[in-house]
């Protein structure tokens, strides 16, 4: 058999952001009546003052600054709001500025459906699950086998600690767990374990929800599960990583974000925040996108499998240079695939923004981050477009053995 291979290697390094506004990309957006999502942003540079504004947000949604670029919508829509909306996002910083739009679709609850409300300060496991007397926690709902959950049922949650949930069950229609609007409620971890047909929107994924430390896996979705989305989450392990002023703490403490053994699992518009290996899509037919991974201690994506999709995310802030480490040396990638026998097949890698040091202010930042890679192996049939890629290193995106694979940049 006759093939062809070669190696690509394009080395893009910008000293400088210039002097433009270069927002997070914003997909659609979809809330239930009576939930509630937030929507994430942020700037890929770091800006010390920025005006956001958005002249048509609707009057169930919330524009809120979280300082230097970033910023979210929060938005709790009632059964009265349902239908679609654009939304606009002006930014301004000095003399430049930027907009950009994005579609929200509030979504009626199907009128079949079947729905329960979870509280954790004002529940118990004893009562019915209605809004005036709800179950307690997400965990105990799953853990006690109560009998309540089914496709086509919607779980609100109210403020609290959820526990660590292990979702189990095949359906064949999802299975909704949603923050009630007004409401964050906190998990310590997720974990789906050989199940399929999850929505789960809107928590706060992080042991610091219960005020604790780990550097456990945030989201492990493990083989044989099937249909898991994850949308609107903020998944950390620490809300603020300045109180790691060395290696160790991270290695201590930090936890990667999410381990994806499934498979034709979605990923989107989500927040991951303070995570070391930030994704890996370990099975075939997953996607993620629209997401930002902000501080990462070693590589933000990894995609180990065929039929997979990584598009309009932005990753920044890569953390902890121990490329020499004795035992584990790292060196960070913002996107790394590699295959040694098998080849990694028909990968699409589009409209990401990547840079290596966006804030001036990161502690312990590494210079070593390679772009777009893959090493050690064969990509075959990939298309890789449209990405920004800003890094000191000179991988800026490097495909070593690829195969009629597609580069447009």
């Amino acid at each position: 058999m006759k093939f062809t291979t070669f190696l690509f290697t394009l080395f893009i390094a910008i000293q400088g952001y210039g002097q433009g506004i270069i927002m997070s990309p914003i997909g659609a957006q979809e809330v239930y009546e009576n939930a509630r999502i937030t929507v994430y942003f942020s700037t890929l540079k770091h800006f010390e003052s920025i005006t956001l504004s958005s002249p048509d947000l609707p009057s169930f949604g919330t524009l809120m600054d979280d300082g230097n670029g970033s910023g979210r919508f929060v938005f709790d829509p009632t059964s009265s709001d349902v239908g679609t909306y654009t939304v606009t996002l002006n930014t301004e910083s000095g003399s430049v500025s930027s907009s950009s739009r994005f579609k929200l679709e509030v979504k009626a609850v199907p009128s079949d459906a079947i729905i329960y409300y979870v509280d954790p300060i004002n529940g118990s496991a004893s009562n019915p699950g209605t809004a005036a007397a709800p179950f307690s926690t997400l965990t105990s709902v799953l853990m006690n086998n109560l009998g309540v959950v089914q496709a086509n049922t919607f779980f609100y949650l109210r403020n609290g600690f959820h526990g660590s949930p292990i979702f189990t069950g095949s359906y064949d229609m999802p299975v909704y767990i949603l923050a009630e609007r007004n409401n964050d409620p906190g998990v310590k971890r997720l974990n789906f374990s050989f199940t399929t047909n999850w929505y789960v929107s809107g928590l706060h994924v992080s042991p610091q929800t219960n005020n604790e430390t780990s550097n456990a896996v945030l989201v492990n979705v493990f083989a044989g599960s099937l249909h898991i989305t994850i949308t609107n989450c903020k998944i950390y392990s620490i809300e603020d990583a300045s109180v790691w002023t060395t290696n160790e703490d991270w290695y201590a403490n930090c936890g990667n974000g999410i381990i994806a053994s499934g498979k034709q699992c979605m990923f989107k518009n989500n927040f991951l925040k303070n995570t070391w290996f930030s994704v890996e899509l370990r099975k075939s037919d997953n996607e993620f996108s629209y997401n930002i991974i902000d501080w990462f201690g070693a590589d933000a994506i990894r995609g180990l499998a065929n039929n997979q999709k990584v598009q309009y995310n932005q990753i920044k802030n890569a953390t902890v240079y121990d490329y020499f480490h004795p035992t584990q040396p790292q060196h960070d990638d913002g996107f790394q695939s590699w295959t040694f026998s098998v080849p990694v097949k028909n990968m699409v890698i589009r409209g990401n923004q990547i840079a290596d040091i966006a804030d001036p202010n990161l502690p312990l930042p590494t210079e070593i981050m390679q772009g777009i890679v893959d090493f050690d192996g064969f990509a075959e049939d990939w298309v890789v477009e449209n990405n920004l890629v800003i890094t000191h290193h000179a991988h800026g995106i490097a495909l070593y053995g690829a195969k009629n694979c597609k580069v447009v940049n």
